[in-house]
């Protein structure tokens, strides 16, 4: 807490001991009083918080601060997003290298800007070349998925028509069928046929053979010598 001080007090010539002793603790009292009052608010001022203080410096505080005041150079208002030349002087005219060669400090801050716009469009293509590369890959993603359904749909309609002739090959399977019934059925009286053949043949054979054994006989010789027709 900040300690006050009177701007004027009386000078040890002109009063007594006594006096002067008892002034001293009337300005004792009245600084204690003053920090009590105005303490908390001037250390507001000092942090630069809002004060119920409107003005009450003391002499040396006032004589601090015009020294500084007189000190400190007046700002001017910089905007850091400004890239134009007034604002390049601005930014750059306290510095004595710049105020030696006005031409080369607003080249050195074109070169910056320029070097900055550089960068940016770098990294500008190459989020495009990114960018155009994923979309070559999208193109041939979506070709492939196009021959996909292009062949999916020759399979969907080789199966339709498939499905669209199915009755007439359910219908000729059936009538397959029947025909292997009824040649079965042929089979099975050929070979029956087959085998009267067989047995008839057979009886042929054994008819002939008596008829051949008959004609070896006395009596069927005599027969025809005698002019009877045997045969």
């Amino acid at each position: 807490m900040q300690s006050f001080s009177t701007s004027k007090s009386p000078s040890e010539a002109d009063v007594l001991p006594s006096e002067s002793l008892k002034i001293s603790t009337d300005v004792q009292h009245l600084e204690k009083l003053l920090n009590k009052i105005f303490g908390d608010e001037i250390e507001k001022v000092g942090d630069a918080e809002p004060s119920n203080l409107i003005e009450f410096p003391l002499q040396q505080e006032t004589q601090a601060a015009s020294t500084v005041g007189a000190s400190a150079p007046a700002t001017v208002g910089i905007d850091l997003f400004d890239f134009s030349p007034a604002q390049a002087d601005l930014l750059l005219g306290d510095t004595e290298i710049f105020k030696s060669s006005p031409a080369s400090s607003s080249n050195m801050l074109r070169s910056i800007i320029e070097e900055d716009d550089y960068e940016a469009d770098s990294r500008l293509q190459q989020m495009v070349d990114i960018q155009r590369k994923e979309l070559v890959q999208l193109r041939k993603l979506v070709k492939d998925r196009e021959f996909d359904i292009r062949t999916r749909d020759l399979e969907l309609a080789a199966n339709a028509d498939q499905l669209k002739y199915m009755p007439e090959l359910f219908s000729k399977a059936l009538l397959v069928g029947d025909l292997k019934v009824q040649l079965s059925q042929l089979q099975e009286a050929l070979e029956t046929e087959q085998a009267i053949h067989e047995q008839s043949r057979d009886l042929l054979f054994k008819t002939q053979a008596r008829v051949d054994r008959i004609k070896d006989t006395f009596w069927f010789k005599l027969g025809r010598s005698l002019g009877f027709n045997l045969e």
